[in-house]
């Protein structure tokens, strides 16, 4: 077997995931992996990257200026839409980075990405997209609008979130068994229409 096509493909998968890490400064939440969290196999339960993932929503939220306590059973979010992807499997023991980067803030909903990683290594092992919205006493409420200036401060610009987004699609087509995404090149495009 040819070594060169192995060690392109390491290149460009590393190019990819260094793509990816850029827009994810710095990290919200840490933790470790516990047995309970992986199946029989070893690797992580798809659903533990979500329990991580909302972990670190938490964290970040209660970080931002509310006007109110949030805790668990009055976060005051509530997911809307989510996509994700699981990349990289993470065995037990392993400790693990989730960075979240806002995307678009609306006045009573936002975006937020999400990137987690172990920490020995640079490729990440999920990547999401979420949508909540801000909810208190079970009605939909505008943010809060200290905790909204500062999440646009922090919020993907126009340019770097059209980056992103393509960014992820590559990254996610390059994953083996997932179903990829038709692309049509503008010369043809162009001919159709």
């Amino acid at each position: 077997m040819n070594p060169l096509p192995r060690k392109r493909r390491l290149r460009r998968e590393e190019s990819e995931a260094s793509a990816l890490l850029k827009f994810f400064d710095h990290v919200t939440w840490e933790g470790q992996i516990r047995f309970a969290d992986v199946d029989a196999i070893g690797i992580v339960n798809y659903e533990i990257y979500l329990q991580l993932a909302d972990e670190a929503l938490l964290t970040w939220w209660q970080r931002l200026p509310l006007g109110y306590r949030a805790s668990p059973g009055d976060i005051g979010v509530i997911t809307a839409s989510m996509s994700a992807c699981w990349v990289e499997p993470v065995r037990d023991r392993t400790v693990v980075q989730v960075s979240l980067r806002p995307g678009r803030v609306g006045s009573s909903s936002f975006e937020v990405f999400c990137l987690m990683r172990a920490v020995d290594s640079n490729r990440p092992c999920f990547v999401g997209r979420f949508v909540h919205v801000h909810v208190r006493r079970g009605r939909l409420r505008e943010i809060p609008s200290r905790a909204k200036s500062r999440m646009k401060s922090s919020a993907l610009k126009d340019a770097e979130l059209s980056e992103l987004l393509n960014t992820l699609e590559i990254y996610v087509n390059r994953i083996p068994g997932q179903p990829k995404t038709p692309r049509v090149s503008r010369r043809k495009a162009s001919r159709q229409t």
